[in-house]
Formats: structure tokens, sequence, C-alpha cells
């Protein structure tokens, strides 16, 4: 089941991963308006965040099989509709924002039957080792989508996100189906937001966030650097897979609501660090410091679901972590527009990394207050 649910993620964020490379291949289509460009790239994040809170009642509703299935034959149809409507902006939006409800259908319902399905004494090592598969396409299928294009071939290209969507319908269809009936009253999205920790996790997860969606707009400082933003993503990825696989089992013997805001702190000290990197060298080092921090930041946050919710909580509850979390890859990229725009490419990403480490402080003193109003719910220190 971990391993299905592994390569699950894989082949999901295999989809959305390999299209961080749009501005090159779109530039390659004739699209050459940078603002069709910003909104065709952005279609995808705007329609995965406006869906998600709805994906809870969607798991309700549908059941798990339902769900994949149809999620499932989205991502293949947005892949292949993306690849043959060539460069017609319309069309290219449209495509866009149904591969972005595709995403959304999978990312809640693999949340949820995660936390359904692997006990809370080892959600730790189990969630780490499951989201090592939403790292691995940054060092596999990336640098192959990025080989293609640099060698023109643009329709191989566009085959690699949608042998990514045919393979994540095939393992959705592979996981046995998990009901919700008998769990307890179904729950709802105001009774999410009612939970004062699962407000706090979802404050915590948009944080976080701002901190890994800096990413999607990191090729511009690494221009003015002079350096090469692969160096930063290939040693993140590598370090965050070595660490959701091999030193997984911190999050079970900590509290993992002590570990949050540390995690963001880390992606600042990262952040703040390329803006000094002066050769690829140092983008490796300060790569390899945001994938510590990644490595263990995105498992917590979704353990954190299956600690702080009940089971009739968890589909909504993971539907509102991932729209907080989408919510930050739609803002970033805009923010940072104009920061550059005004400071230049380091002193934006300076700022905005100062920004983060002071929200980690207080995200800090938040998870500490909460751990000790609520000591009750159940966050493991298995020895």
């Amino acid at each position: 089941m971990v391993a299905t649910l592994g390569l699950g993620y894989f082949a999901l964020f295999g989809v959305s991963n390999v299209y961080y490379l749009l501005p090159q291949y779109l530039s390659h289509a004739g699209v050459g308006s940078s603002q069709q460009v910003g909104w065709i790239v952005g279609a995808f994040y705007m329609a995965t965040t406006f869906s998600r809170p709805f994906g809870g009642g969607l798991v309700r509703r549908m059941g798990f099989r339902r769900l994949f299935r149809w999620g499932g034959l989205l991502g293949i149809a947005g892949a292949l509709g993306f690849a043959l409507v060539g460069s017609y902006t319309p069309g290219l939006l449209l495509f866009r924002v149904i591969l972005g409800v595709s995403q959304t259908l999978f990312v809640v319902g693999f949340t949820t039957y995660q936390g359904l399905v692997i006990p809370e004494s080892s959600r730790g090592v189990a969630f780490s080792a499951i989201s090592a598969g939403g790292i691995l396409p940054l060092m596999t299928l990336v640098p192959l989508g990025d080989l293609f294009l640099q060698r023109g071939y643009d329709v191989a290209y566009l085959l690699v996100p949608l042998a990514a969507a045919l393979g994540v319908f095939y393992l959705g269809e592979r996981l046995p189906e998990q009901s919700l009936r008998g769990r307890g009253r179904e729950g709802s999205l105001v009774g999410v937001l009612r939970n004062p920790s699962l407000r706090l996790l979802c404050l915590s997860s948009f944080c976080f966030s701002l901190g890994d969606a800096c990413l999607v707009v990191l090729a511009s400082l690494a221009q003015s650097r002079g350096v090469l933003v692969s160096a930063f993503f290939m040693a993140n990825a590598s370090v965050a897979a070595g660490i959701r696989l091999f030193g997984a089992r911190l999050l079970d013997r900590l509290p993992r609501r002590h570990l949050a805001a540390p995690a963001m702190a880390g992606l600042a000290l990262a952040l703040f660090g390329c803006t000094w990197a002066t050769g690829n060298g140092a983008m490796a080092f300060w790569g390899g410091v945001f994938g510590v921090a990644m490595g263990w930041g995105f498992p917590l946050h979704m353990a954190l679901i299956a600690d702080l919710a009940t089971p009739e909580e968890r589909p909504h509850a993971s539907a509102m972590v991932w729209f907080a979390m989408g919510g930050s890859f739609a803002l970033v990229p805009v923010l940072m527009g104009y920061g550059v725009d005004w400071l230049g490419a380091e002193g934006s990403f300076r700022g905005f990394a100062g920004f983060l480490l002071l929200l980690s402080l207080g995200l800090g003193v938040l998870w500490e207050r909460d751990l000790r109003r609520h000591p009750g719910r159940p966050v493991p220190t298995g020895s």
C-alpha cells in the first residue's frame, strides 16, 4: 500500500513538475507574450487552489475509486489536449485548468486515503516514504523533459506528463476502496474551521508553502547571480528524498507540532543564502539546506492532518490544507514579480526570506501554545 501511494505521488507530481519547464516550451511553440505565458502557467495553480475546498465533499460523495478514476481521466484529457492544441492560448488555458482539477482530486484523495489506512504509530515513517515519491520527479522526469527541450524534441517533452498522467490513472485503479461509512458523522468545512488546531494547521501549511512556492520563480534569482538553478533543484530533491526515506523516524519520535516552525525557518535560511551564491556549488549547498527542511516539513504537515482531525473531518481537513498550500503557489509569483521590479532579484528574495523567518518565529509560538492548550490531541512520541 505504501509503495503504491508513493508511486502515485511520483506520477502525480511528475505531471505538474514537468510543466515547470513550460516557459521554455511555450517560447518554442510561439507563445511569445510574457503575460500569456504567465496566465498559462498560473491557470493550473488557480484551478487547484479554488477547487480544493470542494475536494473533501467529493471524497465523501464519490468514494475513493470513482474519485481516482475521474481524476485520472481528467489528467489524461488535460495532458493530451495540451499536447494537441498547439499555441492556441484559450485551449492551453482550458487544459491547464482541467489538469488543475485532476490534481485536486488526487491530492485530496491520496491524503485522506493514507490517513485512513496507515496506523497512527507509523505515520511519520510511512508518510515520509510516500511523499518521497513526490520529490523524485525533480531528479528524473524534469531533467528528462529539459533534455528533450534542449535538443528540440518538443513532442517528446509533451509525452512525459502524458505518460505520468497514465501512470496516475493506473495506480489509482490499483488502490482498494476504503469506506468512510461507520467512521462517525460526516464532517464539514465549518467543523474543520471551528477546530483551533486545524485552523492553525491551515495557517502553518500556507506559511510553509510560501517558501516552497519560491522555487517557481527561483530561476530569476539564479539568472541574476549567473548560476544554474538546476544545481539547486537537484540538491534539493536528492536531500529531501533521502530525508524522507532514511530520516523519517524523527517524525515519530518527537511531537510533530514542535517541528513545523523549524522546517519553515530552514526554507527561509536556504532562500536567503541563495542570494549570496556566487557559484553552482553554493547553489547546490543551499539547495541541500532547503531539501533538509522540505524533507521533513512536507510529510510533517500531511501527518498532522491525521493527528489533529477526527476520521470524519479528514476529507475536509485534507482539502483545506491543500487549499492553503495552493494559495501560496498562486500568490508568490505575483508578489515576487512586483518585488523584482522594485528591489531586484536579490533584494526581493532577501526581503521575502526575512519575512518568512519572522513568520516561522510567530508560528513556533502559536504551535507551542496549541500544544499546551490541547495536549490530548494525538501527536505520538514513540520510542
